[in-house]
């Protein structure tokens, strides 16, 4: 948080550039919701408008709910016209109860007609034909949360591409982001080759009476049920792929303005493939998608690009499914199967294979301590990122040549390895915590 504020500062970009490019190169990088509202009016006090990283639905509920914003001050944090909160539709932006957030959150309620928005992010609106040109209902918003946020639903009813339309219930809904939450340790929203395979495996465990070993299904079985996932049979194979392609496209639009930029490609080809995406990969997608060379991709050219190009990253990306096409594809392959005679629903089925697989409250995991311990250079030559053991080890330290290094956290205090080598320390006592968001403010 503090060296996306030092960006806001010294280099002059918005927040949403500022979080982009730290996340660039270092993808565990997730601001509690607290620290994201600082920064927000960090953006506000500085440039005179935001915010430029709309908070998702389920963010600005944290909020409210620890009676750090008011209602009156949703427009200062979202861009949602409605947000939902304790079974209440509540209208952004509304000057109806300025006393404070909790309290003040059931003063005003949206039309029983409004749809415009859905628990978990909002619902995107089919984009214009022109590239740049979007409907004022679509500005600024998506579905897709950054990483770290809470998941969005899943399409409950819906087909995209040639899959048919498979009625899912609000307790097969819960249970298909349950299992895909549990798979998903990557938290980006995709699965991968080798998660689908374990998500076969798991599924053949339930079709065989939910009692044996995933490592044992057989392979056959295993095989056949991952076709299914991967969509592999369907009459249309291009209809299922271009479903995959427009989850990945709103995946990668960050700022949901219906157009992804080089940055915003690398950041989530990243995150979806769990590995360091070069350059020239990036390069290679660009130059053959951005038919008019704007440095931009509409939704379009990525679709034709993912769907003709025989690029590694592109042949990985066609292996992997999101969160949507994931819970259709589930609830397809499963509606014919017989419910074992223990008599349970299949959702709450599914929800044990899950917690079989990760228990409930598992802490996601954003990355591993050698991602943790990397030395993230933020500004090349000038401002490195790391955690406190990487910034402890003098070797480290040397070979970038470090002159100064700030500690936040209060365990840091007077903890200065290398004072000794001339380097300078600045300890600023904040603690990763919501709530801490005051002292935040005054630290920035």
């Amino acid at each position: 948080a503090f060296v996306i504020g030092y960006l806001m500062h010294s280099e002059k970009w918005p927040l949403a550039k500022a979080l982009q490019e730290v996340r660039l190169v270092r993808r565990l990088v997730d601001p509690n919701v607290g620290f994201r509202k600082q920064l927000c009016d960090l953006e506000r006090e500085l440039f005179k408008q935001g915010p430029s990283w709309s908070m998702t639905q389920e963010e600005v509920s944290d909020l409210l709910d620890m009676d750090i914003i008011k209602l009156a001050d949703l427009k200062l944090y979202t861009d949602l016209p409605f947000v939902q909160y304790e079974d209440q539709w509540l209208q952004a932006g509304s000057n109806a109860a300025a006393g404070g957030g909790k309290a003040a959150a059931k003063a005003l309620s949206a039309p029983a007609s409004t749809s415009a928005v859905a628990r978990g992010g909002s619902k995107p609106t089919p984009q214009a034909a022109s590239k740049g040109v979007r409907s004022p209902a679509a500005k600024s918003r998506s579905k897709y949360p950054p990483p770290g946020a809470r998941r969005p639903s899943n399409n409950s009813a819906s087909a995209t591409g040639s899959e048919p339309a498979v009625p899912i219930d609000a307790k097969l809904q819960t249970a298909l982001s349950t299992l895909f939450d549990a798979l998903d340790t990557s938290v980006c929203f995709f699965l991968s080759l080798d998660q689908l395979k374990r998500a076969a495996a798991l599924l053949v465990t339930l079709k065989n009476g939910g009692d044996g070993n995933p490592d044992d299904a057989s392979a056959k079985e295993v095989e056949e049920v991952l076709k299914a996932l991967q969509g592999k049979g369907n009459a249309s194979k291009k209809g299922t792929d271009t479903a995959t392609a427009a989850e990945l496209f709103r995946r990668c639009d960050s700022n949901s303005d219906g157009l992804i930029t080089r940055a915003e490609v690398a950041m989530g080809f990243r995150e979806v493939l769990g590995r360091n995406v070069e350059s020239k990969e990036v390069d290679s997608v660009f130059c053959s998608a951005d038919d008019d060379r704007d440095g931009k991709l509409t939704p379009a050219e990525f679709n034709k690009w993912f769907l003709e190009s025989t690029d590694d990253s592109a042949k990985l990306l066609n292996t992997c499914i999101g969160h949507e096409t994931f819970g259709r594809r589930v609830a397809a392959l499963t509606k014919g199967w017989k419910v074992p005679a223990e008599g349970k629903a299949l959702a709450s089925q599914l929800e044990a294979l899950a917690h079989r697989e990760k228990p409930p409250h598992a802490p996601a995991i954003f990355g591993p301590d050698e991602d943790r311990a990397k030395l993230s250079e933020v500004l090349p030559g000038h401002l490195i990122l790391t955690n406190w053991r990487a910034a402890a080890d003098a070797e480290a330290v040397s070979s970038k040549s470090v002159s100064h290094i700030v500690c936040v956290g209060a365990e840091f205090e007077n903890e200065e390895p290398h004072a000794k080598a001339g380097i300078k320390y600045l300890n600023i006592v904040v603690t990763d915590d919501e709530e801490q968001e005051a002292t935040m403010k005054a630290a920035l």
